[in-house]
């Protein structure tokens, strides 16, 4: 039986199909490669940088020089950055010769805008959530299925004379202990 062996096409369409883009820069800091979906949000094609200097393109955002740059040092990178409005989830890896030089890097780079906003949306309303719970004079408190206390506010501590730390691990059943 006959092992599946992708070849480079099947891998190139895959690249370019995806919503990430795929990138290679030389010794020399140029672009060889600079493919996937994720480049239309950038307003590029793919292949538009190939040759181009990433010191160049990227001179505005020293956290990005400094990422390729590690790489460059022979470490994975992996950091979270914007370019405008975009909020960009980037993995850098070197890229070695047959003598375990690093003649390159490698990296991969998902939008993660989204991600940012419901994170940032979460939060205000977490924050609210807290604001309101804690206006609340009386004592307020939430046991899960198992009887864990989960939740409670201020006003609970204080009237029980428990710390934060304390309640967090009460049990329902903590109440009725001799």
């Amino acid at each position: 039986m006959d092992k599946y062996q992708p070849d480079f096409q099947v891998i190139q369409r895959l690249i370019a199909s995806m919503p990430m883009i795929f990138y290679a820069l030389d010794d020399q800091w140029h672009f060889q490669l600079s493919d996937g979906k994720g480049l239309e949000k950038l307003g590029l094609y793919p292949g538009q940088v190939l040759g181009v200097s990433a010191k160049d393109m990227y001179k505005e955002f020293p956290d990005i020089i400094n990422a390729i740059g590690e790489a460059f040092t022979g470490k994975t990178v992996h950091m979270e950055h914007t370019l405008g409005d975009t909020y960009l989830e980037n993995y850098v890896v070197p890229s070695y010769n047959n003598f375990g030089k690093v003649v390159g890097v490698l990296g991969a780079t998902i939008d993660i805008t989204e991600r940012k906003r419901a994170e940032h949306e979460l939060n205000q309303a977490r924050k609210l959530q807290d604001a309101i719970l804690a206006s609340v004079p009386g004592m307020l408190y939430l046991y899960d299925s198992a009887g864990q206390l989960i939740f409670w506010n201020k006003a609970h501590e204080r009237m029980t004379g428990y710390s934060a730390e304390e309640l967090y691990h009460f049990n329902l059943m903590d109440w009725y202990k001799g």
